[in-house]
């Protein structure tokens, strides 16, 4: 389970923690449990890993259409908006990092690069410069800087992530960025201290 917890100092504390009996996620590894891994731009194995795993806790074959939506486009998305936005002219190698745990019939899945951050490459192109970081993020999510060839990744993936999110194919989906941290069952925060990167979590319900 990942937790994001918001201190009175308005800091963001992580949580990992897996629900299982008697273990943790850095000592001993289960079938319901898809342990941390890094990724990187032309590095197909993650993904197919990953669906892979997601695939097994989808037990009814009705539910394989809900597994590409629910679980493997949104992951690349995730993936995508790090090959292109994190990294892109800031570092010679673009990586992240992905995780998943499934408890009690709801599988949880964060995404975690650290790179510029979504406000800073979309304040690259896009004049924005007297919004907040989470109002950002929220117009990210709402789709307004996607480019205009409509490419994936450029901009359009976390709009992806709100439909499937408003189609309930996930829940509880938050993305945490530079300052700002955008939950979009409850809330936008504005970080005190800078987020280095983006992390991104949502959860299925299998049942």
């Amino acid at each position: 389970m990942v937790t994001l917890l918001s201190s009175s100092q308005g800091d963001i504390i992580i949580e990992f923690q897996q629900t299982g009996p008697g273990t943790t996620l850095q000592s001993k590894i289960n079938q319901e449990v898809f342990p941390i891994r890094d990724g990187s731009s032309g590095d197909n194995k993650l993904p197919a890993d990953f669906r892979k795993f997601a695939s097994a806790q989808f037990v009814n074959s009705d539910d394989k259409r809900k597994l590409a939506f629910a679980v493997y486009n949104p992951l690349l998305e995730a993936m995508q908006n790090a090959a292109d936005h994190a990294y892109k002219g800031n570092s010679t190698e673009d990586r992240w990092w992905a995780g998943a745990v499934c408890s009690k019939g709801v599988l949880e899945i964060c995404v975690l690069d650290n790179g510029r951050s979504i406000p800073a490459a979309i304040r690259r192109r896009v004049q924005i410069s007297k919004k907040s970081d989470h109002d950002v993020i929220a117009g990210a999510f709402d789709g307004k800087y996607a480019s205009s060839t409509k490419e994936p990744s450029r901009g359009n993936g976390l709009a992806s992530m709100k439909e499937a999110y408003e189609k309930k194919y996930i829940s509880e989906l938050q993305c945490v960025s530079r300052h700002g941290m955008v939950d979009l069952d409850s809330e936008k925060l504005y970080l005190p201290r800078k987020f280095y990167g983006t992390l991104l979590r949502w959860k299925v319900r299998l049942l």
